[in-house]
C-alpha cells in the first residue's frame, strides 16, 4: 500500500507510538543540533528536543517525514528543519 504526503494521519487512529518507541527516539535526538519534534497520528506533540525550544517558531518551515508501523500504517510524523 504506497501512502502519500496527502494521506490522512487519521486513516489508523487505534495506531500508537508507544512509550518505549518515544524514549528510543528521544535518545536519537536529544543531542542533535537541529530542531525535531514528534507528533502522534493525530497531530499532538509527544517530544521536541532541546533544540526545538518550546515556541515551536521554526517548525512552520520544518521538513515532515511519517513514521510507519511495521504494517506500513502511519503512527506519527518526524519533523526537522531543512537546511
Amino acid at each position: 500500500m504506497y501512502l502519500g504526503l496527502d494521506t490522512s494521519l487519521m486513516e489508523a487512529p487505534s495506531r500508537a507510538l508507544s512509550e518505549q518507541q518515544i524514549r528510543g527516539l528521544a535518545r536519537t535526538f536529544d543531542r542533535v543540533a537541529d530542531p525535531v519534534w514528534v507528533e502522534d497520528a493525530g497531530g499532538r506533540r509527544l517530544y521536541a528536543n532541546n533544540a526545538a525550544g518550546t515556541d515551536g517558531a521554526a517548525e512552520s518551515t520544518s521538513l515532515a517525514f511519517e513514521i510507519l508501523d511495521h504494517t506500513d500504517r502511519i503512527v506519527g510524523r518526524l519533523k526537522t528543519v531543512g537546511r
